[in-house]
């Protein structure tokens, strides 16, 4: 297995409670990620998307199955695995060199004005979170889970709290530092059309006890343009067999 290849074999997860003292989350999932490749995650809430990157972080153990990621079976967190929540989960009394250097070794300043540069923020490496706005927090947030140059990065709906403009700046930074990083990423997303233009392959699971029921491939080059009408009709049919909104592709791009 090849650093960044992500291997979940018959994972299934249940928690205790429900009717029989079991409440069944995940249900016999298989999946193969490559290393180096953009996989979105969509589903209907409460499905189990967000559990599903915690396993893969370590942070829970499946109740069978088994999870592998560059060659190493995972049983709990570890550095080449790192996460991006949906907050931006700062530590409000460090700055934000302070925030992206925190768990590196002390005085890796070089590190830090790298990761710095990478995500546009130079200028306020003082500043402190309650300064930033939403978007620069969560630009933080990424540099910060870079830091340790982990083989897969897991993100959990990192721009969901971000108004639509921003949000799409966010999307083709995010593009940029993984072309520069050259990462395995594990994107869990609401949005189809999100996950469309980011991703190589996007996975939609069912409802709770959560299966897959569908891989969709993006094979198309990047850069992307979100007016692309081979964009659009993926995204249609993601929308006819997703079930995880209520919303509709729109009108075809003209």
């Amino acid at each position: 297995m090849n650093k960044g290849e992500v291997l979940l074999e018959r994972v299934t997860l249940s928690w205790k409670g429900g009717d029989d003292g079991r409440l069944p989350v995940l249900d016999d999932l298989t999946l193969h990620i490559q290393p180096r490749e953009f996989v979105c995650i969509l589903g209907p809430s409460g499905c189990g998307k967000t559990t599903l990157l915690h396993l893969i972080a370590g942070f829970q153990r499946p109740s069978s199955g088994r999870i592998v990621v560059s060659g190493k079976e995972v049983s709990g967190p570890g550095p080449e695995r790192a996460m991006v929540f949906q907050h931006s989960a700062l530590f409000p009394w460090f700055t934000v060199a302070g925030n992206i250097g925190y768990g590196l070794k002390q005085g890796d300043r070089g590190r830090i004005k790298a990761l710095l540069q990478l995500v546009g923020l130079e200028e306020f490496a003082g500043a402190y979170p309650h300064q930033l706005s939403g978007g620069m927090r969560q630009k933080v947030s990424l540099a910060r889970a870079l830091a340790l140059e982990p083989d897969v990065l897991l993100m959990d709906e990192p721009f969901a709290a971000i108004d639509t403009f921003n949000r799409e700046r966010l999307q083709d930074e995010l593009l940029r530092i993984r072309a520069a990083m050259g990462c395995t990423i594990v994107f869990v997303t609401h949005n189809i059309q999100e996950a469309v233009y980011l991703s190589d392959r996007t996975i939609v699971l069912s409802k709770r006890p959560a299966k897959i029921t569908l891989e969709q491939k993006v094979d198309l080059p990047f850069p992307r343009r979100r007016t692309d009408q081979a964009l659009w009709q993926i995204s249609q049919k993601l929308y006819s067999r997703c079930g995880c909104c209520t919303e509709n592709a729109g009108n075809a791009p003209q």
